[in-house]
């Protein structure tokens, strides 16, 4: 099996194994019902997928939903930490093993009746819009007065970018939640902007990626020139969004240090 992957097992590794005189027992091809403890985690991964999947969800979404499962499975008890305290309620969890605590999450609120996120956590846009929107609030640190509304922006200057993806940043979290240190920031917290880094197309249909200080949170951005870059022809939008903030914050880092 290891010659067909082409694969070695290195030479310290396989003294140690003969040494403490290991034996391999491999499960015949395509019979899963051979793997009784992994496949029991895959049950009950399945399970709960079951219990809360109602519509198709995107990868961001699947991802999310995995990582919260993965999180109430491997806090799941399994014995006492301390049999001698009976005070002591601290369990020992799957957790433990691999990242040493029980990875629970942390409450999360229910955002099923803001007036931005519909029903299904999505952000609908309003039909009586017309191609020209930009996400603001009505209020800073209340993330239910999000709304899109129309916006009047008139591209005399720069280069005109149609946007696919734009970046939502930890600071714009802090923003929408009221969160934001004003002080430590630097910015005004009256700014209602969100978004700084993008991809998008262009009138030319060149496919860019960017950076805007007025808020990415748009339909239709204007960027300087500068602050564009090509994407490269194997990234698609989503990735290349996450992108020029990056390479900002490590450029003005290495800079710094000089």
């Amino acid at each position: 099996m290891w010659q067909e992957a082409k694969l070695s097992i290195p030479e310290d590794l396989i003294n140690i194994l003969a040494e403490d005189r290991t034996n391999w027992h491999f499960n015949p091809p395509y019979s899963p019902n051979f793997g009784g403890l992994w496949e029991a985690g895959v049950k009950s991964i399945k399970y709960h997928l079951r219990r809360i999947l109602d519509r198709t969800l995107t990868f961001e979404e699947m991802s999310t939903t995995l990582c919260q499962i993965e999180a109430c499975l491997n806090s799941r008890p399994l014995c006492p930490i301390d049999h001698n305290d009976i005070d002591n309620l601290n369990v020992l969890t799957p957790g433990h093993f691999l990242i040493g605590e029980a990875p629970i999450n942390v409450p999360e609120p229910d955002l099923s009746q803001s007036a931005l996120l519909g029903s299904n956590g999505r952000t609908p846009l309003p039909p009586k819009l017309n191609s020209n929107f930009k996400l603001e609030t009505s209020k800073i640190g209340d993330i239910h007065s999000l709304y899109w509304m129309q916006d009047s922006q008139h591209f005399s200057s720069g280069i005109e970018v149609k946007v696919h993806y734009a970046s939502i940043s930890r600071l714009d979290v802090e923003k929408a939640i009221g969160m934001m240190n004003k002080a430590a920031i630097g910015t005004d917290s009256d700014d209602n902007h969100f978004g700084f880094d993008f991809s998008g197309v262009t009138k030319s249909g060149e496919r860019v990626m960017g950076i805007v200080v007025d808020g990415s949170c748009k339909r239709t951005v204007s960027a300087r020139p500068d602050l564009l870059w090509p994407i490269p022809d194997h990234w698609e939008f989503e990735e290349a969004a996450t992108v020029p903030m990056a390479y900002m914050t490590a450029f003005y880092c290495l800079n710094s240090c000089v």
